[in-house]
């Protein structure tokens, strides 16, 4: 029997696959509870779940998506640079928390995709960082032997990779590669 944010994601997927490329809690709510009243509490609970509803969608519908933040909701028109798309993103703009959901709708750059992955790579870089710091003081201080800082570093490197990766760094960059879209399942 499926949760409730597995069917909170099948109506978003709906949603999606019915024309549009960003939807809101207060939207999914509407979608998912039709001709029904509902309380804000509803609309402030679905908000909560977006990011899980986020990943059912990446995961379970292969669907390319990212959460946006009010922010984005603010705005006119999409942004058009990454650093206005930044402002966007969850995590990094003026609004901290996740207001919807926004699939990438294939023709074109999406900005809003790409500034979701920078901000992702940001955090990670900035934990490693972080670690590393740490690793480094504790070295210096006794508290770690090479043997260990080798083991950690070498740990720290492996799981940075994706898994089965099949590419190196610089054919990414270079694009010597070519990178499709996932496509919809249907």
């Amino acid at each position: 029997m499926p949760t409730f944010n597995y069917e909170l994601a099948n109506s978003a997927h709906e949603m999606f696959d019915s024309g549009l490329h960003d939807i809101t809690a207060s939207d999914l709510a509407r979608y998912h509870f039709q001709r029904k009243s509902l309380g804000g509490e509803i609309t402030k609970g679905i908000k909560k779940r977006m990011p899980a509803i986020k990943r059912i969608l990446e995961k379970e519908h292969g669907l390319l998506v990212c959460g946006v933040n009010d922010h984005f909701y603010e705005l006119s028109n999409d942004p058009v640079t990454l650093t206005e798309a930044l402002k966007c993103t969850p995590g990094r703009g003026p609004s901290q928390t996740m207001a919807g959901i926004h699939v990438v709708n294939g023709g074109g750059h999406d900005f809003l995709y790409e500034a979701s992955i920078e901000t992702g790579i940001s955090k990670g870089a900035g934990k490693l960082n972080h670690d590393f710091a740490r690793i480094t003081e504790a070295a210096e201080g006794g508290q770690l032997t090479k043997q260990n800082r080798t083991e950690l570093i070498e740990n720290a490197r492996r799981q940075t990779l994706p898994q089965n990766a099949t590419h190196t760094v610089e054919q990414l960059i270079t694009k010597k590669m070519v990178i499709g879209w996932k496509k919809k399942k249907k």
